[in-house]
């Protein structure tokens, strides 16, 4: 903001459009001042896990590559059982890779852990975290209920009505 001469200029003296330049202006030096000096998250992009590696990236590679190859061959009317043999093991070796990393890669987080062990972290966690509550109010025919008794004996009402008499003849059968 101290390269331009946005901060120079008396906003109490400027018209509504001048006013909305000004906006802009300084909204794009924001901007530009946030996109030089932070990480900007590319669109599209989904977060990997922490313990994913580039082995178990080139497997899955292998698994799309074999199950397109699959179709192909499924589509040509070529025969299946070589191509469905070699998709097995491979998903079979990537599943047990990836068990293996994520395990290996929670074994090292616990052992990271020095005052409190996990379990007391995450008890002490959970302990903090507040329960989900069912709502107190609730729009019933336009009004709404008061308390959680109502509540309560609205909700009952509505998904578990009163039994009416058996009055069709299926019912005395």
């Amino acid at each position: 903001m101290t390269l331009t001469n946005i901060l120079e200029q008396d906003i109490s003296i400027l018209n509504v459009d001048d006013l909305d330049q000004v906006i802009a202006e300084l909204t794009n030096v924001i901007h530009s001042a946030c996109r030089a000096s932070m990480h900007v998250k590319g669109r599209g992009t989904k977060p990997k896990a922490p313990w994913w590696t580039e082995e178990l990236e080139t497997i899955k590679r292998e698994v799309v590559d074999l199950h397109h190859q699959l179709h192909a061959a499924k589509r040509q009317g070529l025969p299946l059982n070589q191509i469905l043999e070699a998709r097995k093991s491979i998903k079979e070796l990537y599943a047990s890779k990836m068990r293996d990393e994520s395990t290996r890669h929670f074994r090292e987080f616990c052992e990271l852990q020095t005052k409190e062990n996990v379990w007391s972290l995450t008890n002490r966690l959970l302990k903090t975290a507040t329960p989900r509550r069912p709502p107190v109010t609730l729009n019933r025919d336009g009004t709404y209920t008061t308390d959680s008794q109502e509540t309560a004996k609205a909700l009952l009402d509505h998904f578990y009505p009163g039994d009416s008499p058996d009055t069709l003849p299926r019912h005395h059968e």
